[in-house]
């Protein structure tokens, strides 16, 4: 079911995103915010999000702010891969988990895709791993095809709706996760990714 969007901006020149669902889950997560100290990035602009209702005119764009999260330990989850093998959060036990949330109608997610495949190249000696999830499920063949399409050197996972709630995935796409390797969310970042912002916040986990 689609939602329907309402843009607010606010003196300050934010940007917020609400929907008659998400109100109450925002409300929730700044309560989280404002106790605790995990850095989280907001889109650069407008056009780096991908909303569920992507026709939406392109809004002004906020100022850049650092919000903190609450450090919990990231849900569990047991997908399939394009190619039908397995992948459990689990298995990275150890490692530094960078979970991408992205969908295939979404412009944004895909542009940053090359970015991504360069630092999991730059950085898997040191023990990172990123983990590309949909947001929703979608057939194995789109994925393969855009696996090979932008020589994807991680894996693809079929997501859920259900998954994207559990880690408060809701209004925007991308939306990247970092998981420190004791299995706990430590950043997220709503909107394409900067990559000398990622680094610098991989850096703390890599050591």
């Amino acid at each position: 079911m689609k939602k329907t969007l309402f843009i607010l901006v606010v003196a300050s020149g934010t940007v917020l995103l609400l929907n008659q669902h998400s109100f109450a889950w925002r409300h929730t997560l700044a309560a989280k915010l404002r106790a605790t100290r995990m850095p989280t990035s907001k889109p650069l602009s407008s056009m780096e999000t991908a909303h569920r209702q992507p026709q939406q005119d392109a809004a002004p764009p906020p100022t850049t702010d650092k919000q903190t999260v609450a450090v919990t330990a990231a849900p569990a989850f047991a997908l399939k891969d394009a190619k039908g093998k397995t992948v459990r959060l689990a298995d990275f036990k150890g490692k530094v988990v960078l979970i991408n949330f992205w969908a295939t109608w979404c412009a944004p997610c895909q542009k940053e895709m090359p970015e991504l495949v360069k630092l999991q190249k730059k950085y898997a000696a040191q023990g990172l791993q990123i983990l590309g999830v949909t947001y929703e499920a979608e057939k194995p063949a789109v994925l393969n095809r855009l696996a090979q399409k932008f020589k994807i050197n991680y894996p693809f996972l079929l997501g859920t709706e259900e998954l994207a709630q559990q880690y408060h995935v809701e209004d925007a796409l991308p939306t990247t996760i970092i998981v420190d390797r004791n299995g706990n969310i430590q950043t997220l970042i709503l909107g394409m990714i900067d990559s000398k912002d990622v680094e610098e916040k991989l850096a703390r986990f890599l050591r």
